[in-house]
């Protein structure tokens, strides 16, 4: 790990969960597209035009057209307002320790580093500071990772168009089946706090007593409880014998938030389809 980076970034959430049996596919299926619509809008952009308009109309605009024109909410605006990521391709011992010295000296925030770049979040009035600080060969050696990290932002929220899971009047039960998709259920629809994390882990042990223990590992650099799952059953283990487990965690680095989502959605699924 780099030293000089490594002390600029605090630690977060772990959790950690065991089962012996782990199992995990995924699977992209990008879509080639036609020119043919485009096509028929340059010959005949009125009918075009007429026709669209009549489909909304009729079926309402497409949630993803309506997610592209959203705007972004003032509260993101204020907080990221002119703010950007750049990534500095990192080759040498000494531009790696110039950097850390100047992102420490701004109080900038590393986002991420590894053995070939470090993106930093800054405002667009501190980059000519930093590149000042730093040597000739990092200066030309940067690009611009996010232009608008408010847009940013707000794009990867949920969109407001999704169906909603619960409709009105029904009430809201946990299956105990497994969960073909993370929109199944609400907890994973939306990003989830710390203490809503621990409460939902708690649920978990309170709902699957006989199979699903809640404990803690320890405690952060900050003070936090590190929070875990233990899955299975206890009282079939031969206490003379080697014990197999596997153990998952997430959230070692404080922005890992889609790896505890992960994590959560990987202990729920061995939750639920346990003994099945």
């Amino acid at each position: 790990m780099r030293t000089g980076l490594a002390s600029l970034v605090t630690s977060g959430l772990l959790l950690v969960v065991q089962h012996p049996d782990l199992g995990f596919t995924a699977g992209l299926h990008p879509q080639r597209p036609s020119n043919t619509g485009n096509r028929n809008t340059h010959l005949f952009p009125f009918l075009t035009r007429l026709r669209d308009s009549a489909i909304e109309l009729l079926f309402g605009r497409h949630p993803t057209k309506n997610a592209d024109q959203r705007a972004v909410p003032f509260s993101l605006r204020a907080r990221y307002t002119n703010e950007l990521v750049l990534r500095f391709n990192v080759t040498t011992p000494e531009e790696e320790i110039a950097l850390a010295q100047a992102a420490a000296q701004l109080f900038l925030d590393i986002w991420a580093f590894t053995d070939e770049f470090v993106d930093i979040r800054m405002h667009r009035d501190e980059v000519s500071p930093l590149l000042s600080l730093l040597p000739p060969s990092l200066q030309v050696a940067q690009s611009t990772l996010i232009s608008d990290l408010a847009s940013a932002v707000y794009n990867s929220m949920p969109s407001h168009h999704q169906k909603p899971t619960v409709e009105a009047g029904e009430a809201l039960s946990v299956s105990a089946s497994p969960l073909s998709e993370a929109n199944d259920n609400l907890f994973f629809q939306d990003y989830q706090p710390l203490p809503v994390i621990v409460r939902w882990m708690r649920l978990l042990e309170a709902m699957f007593p006989s199979y699903v223990e809640y404990f803690s590992i320890g405690k952060s650099f900050e003070g936090r409880e590190i929070s875990a799952l233990r899955v299975g059953l206890s009282s079939t283990i031969d206490p003379t014998k080697p014990r197999k487990t596997i153990v998952v965690t997430g959230g070692l680095h404080a922005r890992e938030w889609i790896s505890t989502s992960t994590v959560n959605y990987v202990a729920w699924s061995f939750i639920t389809s346990f003994g099945k």
